[in-house]
C-alpha cells in the first residue's frame, strides 16, 4: 500500500507540474506510472476503475454551509 500511494503521488504531482490535467487525465497518469510499479499495478487491479471525484464533497460542504447559515 504504502509504496503503490507514494508511487502514484509522485506521478500526479509530475503531471501537474508538466501542466497535465489531473481531473481528466488523472486515470490515465496512474495507469501509466503503473507499468513502472507493480505495487501500484496490484493497487490499480484491485480498484479497477479510478476516479477524481471531488463534487460530491463540494456538494456536501455547500449544503454543510447552507445548514450553518440557517441555525445563525
Amino acid at each position: 500500500g504504502a509504496v503503490a500511494n507514494r508511487v502514484a503521488l509522485e506521478a500526479c504531482v509530475q503531471a501537474r507540474n508538466e501542466g497535465r490535467d489531473l481531473a481528466q487525465e488523472g486515470n490515465s497518469i496512474l495507469r501509466q506510472a503503473s507499468k513502472w510499479s507493480p505495487e501500484l499495478a496490484a493497487a490499480c487491479e484491485v480498484w479497477k476503475e479510478i476516479r477524481f471525484d471531488l463534487k460530491p464533497v463540494w456538494i456536501q460542504m455547500r449544503k454543510k454551509k447552507e445548514i450553518i447559515r440557517r441555525l445563525l
